[in-house]
């Protein structure tokens, strides 16, 4: 793997959680990357030089964020809040 980008978008009224209880609009955008990243570092970190390359460049992991987080605030107790998120606004 040369490049691994992390894009994710999701809205939801709320309600949505993981099977790990965490609110699911973290869980999809924060903790997913992070899961996917960790699971596939050892294909990142394996060299895999082109014909034209005497050594292989390194790989690279771009995570992408929209400017949403303006809307909104955070506080780390929302995390396992019950009511979740209302939309765009983190009440």
């Amino acid at each position: 793997i040369d490049i691994l980008i992390n894009n994710a978008g999701l809205v939801s009224g709320g309600g949505l959680r993981t099977k790990q209880g965490l609110e699911g609009l973290f869980g999809v955008m924060h903790m997913g990357h992070f899961a996917l990243t960790k699971w596939l570092l050892p294909l990142l970190r394996k060299p895999f030089p082109t014909v034209e390359q005497s050594v292989a460049d390194p790989a690279r992991v771009i995570n992408i964020a929209s400017e949403a987080f303006i809307f909104g605030s955070f506080h780390p107790s929302m995390l396992s809040n019950s009511s979740g998120f209302g939309d765009f606004h983190g009440e």
